[in-house]
């Protein structure tokens, strides 16, 4: 057997679907079909993405020899899920997320000699997005079964 890759999570069929599905939502889809779908599109994708991401950062600073772990993989899903929920219903915390992501992405800018100044990225809160947060649940299956432990009955 293998050993385990960091990150080996996000090459499951899943968190490729929702990068994919993000990808073609943001640059084509909702700029030629706008709309309730459209408008939820990405916000599935983050949830079928985002917490194996996150997994995968663990893995990567993690010992050797590696041993996924399902409570890295739980925690990072409900981190995904409460953290998107908050930027859904919680203004100060929107703030907070469109400056932390304005300050991250500001070296690039900088070097690229657009930006002079951290700004915050533009953020649209709408309630209704929390409804694909269940998504998340496909992510947190589809990363179970390369994690160590035995399968719950």
């Amino acid at each position: 057997m293998k050993a385990p890759v960091p990150g080996g999570g996000l090459l499951h069929p899943v968190p490729l679907a929702g990068l994919a599905l993000m990808v073609a939502n943001d640059h084509w889809w909702r700029w030629s079909w706008p709309g309730v779908v459209t408008g939820k599109l990405s916000d599935v994708g983050v949830m079928l993405f985002f917490p194996l991401f996150l997994q995968g950062v663990v893995e990567l600073f993690q010992s050797r020899p590696l041993q996924p772990s399902r409570r890295v993989l739980l925690g990072a899903t409900a981190f995904t899920a409460v953290g998107f929920t908050l930027l859904q219903l919680w203004p100060a915390f929107a703030n907070a997320y469109a400056w932390g992501v304005g300050a991250l992405q500001f070296p690039l800018w900088w070097a690229l000699d657009r930006w002079t100044e951290v700004r915050p990225v533009a953020v649209t809160m709408d309630p209704s997005d929390i409804l694909t947060v269940p998504v998340a649940g496909l992510a947190l299956w589809a990363g179970w079964s390369r994690c160590e432990g035995p399968t719950p009955r």
